[in-house]
């Protein structure tokens, strides 16, 4: 079964779902001539019965028959970059294989997975559980077109975003457990907290876990994927708001109570954080306490 999506305009170009059996040959390389001449697109294709062959380059090889051959069994999946060094392909061993794809070529998604994100996204094999989130997305999409939804392109392309989100989800997850994570984000949020008015730098954070400033950054970083010097600055851009919202301090006075150099340096902060300045922010409270607009980010 095949489906070509009728609107590019979306960001999905097309979508199926095949069956290759004995006698039938499944190849696609990633570097056939055609792709070079066009725009980059991505392709996701998921295993439903049976596996097949992705193949990516060693360093300074091809991907092309010769480089590493990683199995894309039952309830796993494939994403890659065309034009890119790799080709993917059924097994002769396998009596069957069945699997659902589609092809995107949505310029804002194909610059965010495979630039932004190559480390985790650029021509990747993923376990993904039928029941998982991005699965569910990626088949919603698909069906979605199938039924006669193609041309709703707002529906199209919010259902790839959902998918490409739920990806990055995903991902993020399987890096930075959520349990682990959760425990020292808190651990860190509590001891910012105690010390919330005091300059707190890196080598003291490091300090309370019994570790040198550079081997807590980058456990800091593996166990949660922040810095820890931004999730600080996050816990005290969070008690400014409480803040500005519930005491009448001045700025100056919030700056000194959660630990920011100055005035100067929260409103930086701040306006980076909540692209309003805290003036602004304090308006929104007054106005939704008196009933008012807000005419503006002042």
């Amino acid at each position: 079964m095949l489906t070509t999506h009728p609107r590019r305009g979306a960001g999905v170009m097309s979508s199926g779902l095949e069956t290759v059996r004995p006698g039938r040959r499944y190849y696609f390389d990633g570097m056939r001539p055609l792709a070079l001449t066009r725009p980059p697109i991505g392709v996701f294709l998921y295993s439903l019965k049976g596996w097949g062959v992705l193949e990516t380059p060693v360093a300074g090889g091809s991907g092309r028959g010769g480089g590493v051959a990683e199995k894309v069994p039952e309830e796993h999946a494939l994403l890659v970059r065309v034009p890119s060094e790799h080709c993917y392909q059924s097994a002769p061993e396998c009596a069957e294989w069945t699997f659902v794809w589609f092809v995107f070529d949505h310029a804002y998604l194909i610059e965010r997975l495979f630039s932004r994100g190559a480390e985790d996204f650029l021509n990747r094999v993923f376990a993904l559980p039928e029941e998982s989130a991005p699965v569910k997305a990626a088949l919603a999409l698909v069906e979605h077109i199938w039924r006669g939804g193609g041309d709703d392109t707002f529906t199209v392309e919010e259902g790839l975003f959902r998918w490409m989100l739920e990806m990055e989800r995903w991902v993020f997850l399987q890096k930075h457990p959520l349990e682990p994570r959760q425990k020292l984000l808190e651990q860190v949020r509590a001891f910012a907290l105690r010390h919330l008015a005091e300059s707190l730098p890196v080598e003291r954070l490091a300090a309370e876990f019994s570790m040198s400033r550079t081997h807590f950054t980058h456990w800091f970083s593996r166990v949660t994927g922040q810095m820890p010097a931004a999730f600080v600055r996050e816990v005290r851009l969070g008690e400014a708001a409480v803040l500005l919202r519930d005491a009448n301090l001045s700025v100056k006075e919030i700056a000194a109570r959660t630990g920011f150099a100055d005035a100067n340096h929260l409103c930086k902060c701040f306006r980076a954080r909540f692209h309003f300045s805290p003036g602004a922010y304090r308006n929104l409270r007054d106005a939704a306490a008196g009933g008012t607009e807000v005419a503006g980010k002042a």
